[in-house]
């Protein structure tokens, strides 16, 4: 057995020097990651390739046009490009300044004009540049894909020579270990055997058995028990007191007035299934559809604060992000517009715009308040219906780099102005005032400021910030609106005790 098994190795050992293969299985594992490599490096290049094809042929439609070439994403999104527009859109600002303080004679005005010329000018080169450089990484693309294809001919080549290769080498492999199995199996009987010829007796006798106990000297379950119950209670307790101590937000009504010294106006119980944009109107004509009663109740409690006439403008924000704001100011206006009120919403969040998302199935971005406020439509244009007869709504319109800007030069001033005259509410939903300063910049024609927070998540001091910089700016502040209120909260003036007992109500009259 012995001489097979060197017979067996020593045939395996020559085939390997045959093929000059060290481990045939390590090489086909090199040679199959290659091959895996090579077809993934092939699949982006003609991916790359399909991409500059659509691009360029996309160019070549609409030819030296520059504000239709300024529409293709990639030539709006070249660095160059932005940066000039960049450099124009600040230009324009600082000329729209000179404009009003010195006349068109003016050595200031015509150095200014002559320097925006200069600039719109070298944005027409820019865009005009760009084709030409989308060709020419075209042209490298076909080469790479080319190139990277006939590699991939050739690992796939090599690949099935060395399966071919393993065949013969698996057999000699299979041989080898066959024969020291067997080898091994008969040492070790021989061993065992030569182990019993030396064996003695054992001396040990059993003179009587062992008796098993009836029950168990430890542990004692009854103690461990008692005082793992009191353990983990008394870890529970300290656990529940740090959480909340830890956890900062506004969790109650009471709590919230009584930290911000302002009245909530309603409190929006938390909906499942509102995450997507068509589930987030929930004002219907049915007045069971859960949470549609908040809303009802935020309208009364706004109709309360004064004069009609003076309660005609609202703004809608937040301290931060995902507060559920847009969707506070979708929903109430809808609560309007079921009182046959002509209602307006205007989405001045030019950053991250939602509402035509909500109200509409529409892809593509209608002209809003950004085209308004850039003198490119009129008021007619960018006002757009809804399937409520009564709702109206602005979307943000084309996106801008420059919103601040836009919004500090122009203001909604007008846009307020003209919506007044066709309608009886209008509704700002505006960017929240921690992460940029649109909101700040829109507040002289508002008449009410309600401010969304967002309970037991948002942090009370950033939203006591939020209310500290809007009364410095004496915003008309009126209160504020606790929403995805959770259900299961026993504080907050028995209003879901109220939802409860309705929905039982309604449900024993159906």
């Amino acid at each position: 057995m012995k001489r097979r098994l060197q017979e067996s190795e020593n045939a395996q050992q020559e085939y390997k020097e045959k093929t000059k293969s060290v481990s045939l299985e390590e090489r086909q594992n090199i040679v199959v990651q290659k091959l895996k490599e090579s077809a993934q490096r092939a699949t982006e290049a003609k991916s790359v390739r399909i991409k500059l094809e659509a691009e360029y042929a996309q160019i070549q439609a609409v030819g030296t046009n520059v504000q239709d070439l300024l529409v293709i994403p990639s030539v709006a999104n070249d660095p160059s490009v932005k940066q000039i527009q960049l450099n124009l859109a600040k230009l324009e600002a600082e000329f729209a300044t000179l404009k009003q303080r010195y006349l068109p004679k003016h050595p200031k005005y015509q150095q200014a004009e002559s320097e925006l010329t200069k600039w719109q000018s070298s944005l027409e080169e820019a865009i005009l540049a760009v084709p030409r450089t989308i060709e020419s990484a075209l042209k490298s693309a076909r080469a790479a894909e080319k190139s990277l294809d006939q590699a991939l001919r050739e690992q796939e080549d090599l690949a099935l020579d060395l399966s071919k290769q393993q065949i013969s080498y698996n057999v000699l492999a299979r041989e080898v270990e066959s024969d020291r199995t067997l080898y091994e199996a008969v040492v070790n009987r021989l061993k065992e055997t030569t182990l019993t010829k030396e064996l003695r007796a054992s001396p040990i006798r059993v003179v009587q058995a062992a008796v098993a106990p009836e029950r168990p000297f430890k542990p004692e379950k009854a103690k461990l028990m008692s005082r793992g119950l009191i353990g983990g209670l008394a870890v529970g307790i300290l656990l529940a007191l740090a959480l909340n101590r830890i956890d900062n937000s506004l969790k109650t009504v009471d709590q919230a007035e009584e930290f911000l010294g302002l009245p909530v106006l309603a409190v929006i119980p938390q909906i499942r299934g509102i995450k997507a944009r068509k589930n987030s109107l929930i004002v219907g004509e049915d007045s069971k559809a859960r949470g549609a009663e908040s809303f009802r109740t935020l309208r009364t409690a706004l109709s309360l604060l004064g004069r009609k006439e003076n309660r005609r403008t609202f703004l809608f924000t937040s301290a931060l992000p995902e507060e559920g704001k847009t969707f506070c100011v979708v929903n109430f206006a809808l609560s309007l517009a079921q009182e046959s009120r002509r209602t307006l919403i205007v989405d001045c969040d030019l950053r991250r715009p939602s509402i035509e998302g909500i109200l509409t199935d529409k892809d593509a971005p209608s002209p809003g308040v950004a085209d308004y406020l850039a003198g490119l439509q009129d008021f007619k244009a960018v006002v757009q219906p809804t399937t409520h007869e009564s709702l109206f709504y602005v979307p943000a319109g084309t996106k801008t780099p420059n919103a601040a800007e836009l919004l500090g030069t122009t203001g909604l001033d007008g846009l307020i102005d003209e919506a007044l005259l066709h309608f009886d509410r209008v509704i700002v939903d505006s960017a929240p005032i921690h992460a940029v300063s649109d909101t700040l910049l829109i507040l002289n024609r508002i008449q009410t400021v309600c401010l969304v927070v967002r309970a037991w998540k948002t942090p009370r001091n950033s939203v006591r910030r939020a209310v500290q910089t809007l009364l410095e700016l004496e915003a008309p502040l009126s209160g504020i609106i606790l929403n995805s209120f959770p259900r299961s909260s026993t504080a907050g003036y028995g209003y879901y005790y109220d939802y409860s007992y309705r929905g039982k109500y309604y449900e024993k009259k159906a």
